[in-house]
């Protein structure tokens, strides 16, 4: 009897079929659900960089162009400034309003425009020109009464011609400083008084163009004056036209740092041995 249920027992196969739980099927649904999720954002991720490296370039490209451009029209004051530059060097195709007088001033070597401070002397009511470019202080002959004779000494214009001077006068400024500013001006035949850097080193006064005032350090007080675009009328007392000029005037900024950065470029390449 036992040999008979043994047999039929192995004769009978049982299928089991092993069942997954409900638990690990749903985390599987919700993981294939969150990597669907975050394909999709890198996807979206990876159009908006491209979108924007696309942008930079064009907005680069542009750039360069504007300032190949600028490059081409621009000195390299008025590039770099703009119109707060204060020296120009020809060619220039900066334009501004600037108030050119009808007379002819006196000028540096280069024909400069900018804003310049005028201050007012609260005795004589006279308008000084405040330039630091200019060596000396120069008085208009023409304000003065007296016959004056022509010294030997000699100023000059942009063209390198002689302005005449009249030999000097003691002047007393009253600028507002409450300070004695006394100095001996040239007497010159130009056509604005100017104050110069020998007069401003002198009583260590500071030139503020943004708040159109001359500053004092030693008693804290500024004279307010008008700052406005002319010709600068820079005095100097060494004429323009000798071969050190001459060899500045060939060789513009521009090609200064071209030959600069060959020089650079030629470093870089260059390679030291050590043996």
């Amino acid at each position: 009897m036992a040999d008979r249920m043994h047999e039929y027992n192995l004769g009978e196969v049982a299928a089991v079929k092993a069942s997954k739980p409900e638990y690990c099927t749903s985390e599987l649904r919700e993981m294939k659900l969150q990597i669907s999720e975050l394909s999709e954002q890198v996807e979206t991720l990876n159009a908006r960089f491209a979108s924007l490296n696309a942008r930079k370039r064009h907005s680069r490209s542009r750039s360069e162009s504007r300032n190949r451009e600028r490059n081409n029209r621009l000195c390299f004051y008025h590039y770099k400034f703009g119109d707060r530059a204060h020296k120009c060097i020809k060619p220039c195709s900066f334009q501004n309003n600037v108030v050119k007088p009808s007379e002819i001033s006196v000028t540096s070597e280069t024909l400069v425009y900018g804003r310049r401070l005028y201050v007012q002397d609260r005795i004589t009511k006279t308008q000084f020109l405040v330039d630091t470019g200019s060596d000396v202080s120069c008085y208009l002959k023409s304000y003065l009464s007296e016959v004056l004779k022509l010294q030997g000494t000699t100023l000059f214009a942009a063209n390198g011609s002689h302005i005449k001077t009249f030999g000097s006068k003691l002047l007393s400024l009253d600028l507002g400083l409450q300070r004695k500013l006394q100095w001996p001006f040239v007497i010159a035949d130009i056509t604005k008084p100017i104050i110069g850097a020998d007069f401003l080193q002198q009583f260590g006064l500071l030139v503020d163009l943004k708040k159109r005032c001359l500053l004092d350090p030693i008693t804290n007080l500024k004279c307010m004056g008008r700052a406005v675009f002319s010709e600068i009328p820079n005095v100097k007392t060494i004429s323009g036209n000798s071969e050190y000029h001459e060899l500045l005037n060939r060789y513009t900024l521009n090609s200064i740092e071209r030959f600069l950065d060959s020089k650079r470029e030629r470093m870089k390449n260059f390679s030291f041995s050590i043996f």
